[in-house]
């Protein structure tokens, strides 16, 4: 647990533990009880029934780039569990990465991939989770639509809430958050000091 847990990050085996028990729940991993190293993949052939990713656009940022436009020209695309489309057709989803740390507080960090159904302005339900254009970058907010004005709440301390016209050139509601993946770096551990005398 130790070393699988130092592969990816993760400090606590109890962690590592809960980790692998929902990879083998969702069958992509079998596990040989009382076995050292009783830890297999499951192996699956392209378009077998284990075989459930799709292939998504995936969008770093929003310089110079038409909201409308964002999914005709991707930056690559990211493979996905198919169960992160929540039941929506992958033809209206997309992955775009968090701009900034204003939704730490609800675990969303900057330069985190947000799976993002996209969605008409006009038909966002009011109070959601969403991917917003503001200020020509991609951010993740609570909006709801009141008296003509979209109000955009982030929820860190260090970020204010906004309130934006219909139209406003510096606002534009992509999609509702369908949920979020984190790349977790490898950090070289630093060589123990050994203390002498």
């Amino acid at each position: 647990m130790k070393e699988i847990g130092g592969e990816v990050g993760i400090s606590s085996t109890s962690a590592v533990s809960k980790s692998l028990d929902a990879l083998q729940t969702k069958g992509y991993v079998t596990r040989t009880p009382n076995v050292s190293r009783g830890l297999r993949i499951v192996g699956s052939q392209p378009g077998s029934s284990a075989s459930s990713t799709v292939s998504l656009p995936y969008i770093a940022d929003a310089f110079d780039r038409h909201p409308a436009s964002l999914r005709k020209v991707s930056d690559g695309t990211l493979h996905v569990d198919s169960s992160m489309l929540a039941g929506q057709s992958a033809a209206d989803v997309i992955v775009v990465a968090a701009g900034d740390d204003g939704m730490t507080g609800e675990g969303i960090r900057k330069g985190d991939r947000i799976v993002t159904h996209l969605v008409a302005a006009k038909d966002m339900t009011s109070e959601t989770l969403a991917v917003v254009v503001l200020r020509e970058q991609l951010v993740v907010r609570f909006i709801h639509f009141a008296r003509r004005l979209w109000h955009v709440k982030p929820v860190a301390r260090h970020y204010t809430e906004e309130t934006f016209e219909n139209g406003d050139s510096a606002f534009f509601p992509l999609g509702h958050v369908l949920g979020v993946l984190r790349f977790v770096a490898k950090t070289e551990a630093s060589p123990a000091k050994v203390r002498r005398g």
